[in-house]
């Protein structure tokens, strides 16, 4: 009966510890590839949005495999945005709503946070770039808004957003987020795709991507009326 017990153990333990040795050397493996900086990303919120006069002050920018992925951002001095590239994209792109939460991925990597903000984000580099051809997303929370004025934007409120590419049905990109409203849109630059996330900073209101970009066109057409 000890005997039993013992090799039970053993076995029990060596499946922890191998475990344990797979995920150390899975975020090993991606984590080493994703560099931090400060410096003025490649490809800049203004280039993304078409919008050259828009008020941007850059936070962080992230590179992996030394090539640009995203960054960190505050737009007129009020709103938190993060960018992230996600991988070529196909046209004909498709986004839909998933009904029930994608199965677990345990090979996902988080960028370093901005931790006043409380935005993570976790990512699945074992595929990247992704060539993308569909999305789903689950939103442990409520939906609030979805917008598709030029792109899709899904406003919402809830603990986390799940995001599934091409019908695997595995979590590729998560949010996890405080209670509180934010958008995620779904940007297409140079055949590549981007996840722009928006939400409020400090106590300003949110204000959706769409609003933020109809506010700046505005502000230019009243700036070149009065030159």
């Amino acid at each position: 009966m000890r005997k039993k017990f013992f090799y039970a153990s053993l076995v029990i333990i060596v499946t922890v510890i191998s475990y344990v040795a797979y995920k150390s050397i899975i975020f090993s493996k991606y984590s080493s590839k994703l560099e931090v900086s400060r410096l003025k990303p490649e490809i800049t919120l203004e280039n993304l949005l078409n919008a050259p006069n828009l008020k941007v002050e850059y936070l962080k920018s992230f590179n992996y495999d030394k090539k640009h992925i995203g960054f960190n951002a505050i737009v007129n001095g009020q709103h938190y945005i993060t960018v992230t590239k996600l991988g070529g994209i196909n046209d004909g792109l498709s986004i839909h709503k998933s009904l029930k939460d994608f199965k677990e991925n345990n090979n996902m990597i988080s960028f370093p946070p901005d931790f006043d903000e409380q935005v993570a984000r976790y990512f699945g580099f074992y595929d990247y770039p992704f060539n993308i051809t569909n999305i789903k997303y689950y939103i442990d929370g409520k939906e609030l808004q979805n917008l598709n004025g030029g792109f899709t934007e899904i406003v919402f409120k809830g603990n986390y957003l799940n995001i599934s590419f091409n019908n695997k049905e595995r979590g590729d990109f998560i949010y996890s987020t405080p209670k509180e409203e934010m958008s995620v849109s779904f940007i297409s630059y140079n055949n590549e795709l981007y996840a722009i996330n928006t939400k409020i900073y400090k106590n300003y209101p949110f204000k959706s991507l769409h609003s933020l970009i109809q506010k700046n066109n505005q502000n230019e057409k009243v700036f070149f009326m009065h030159v």
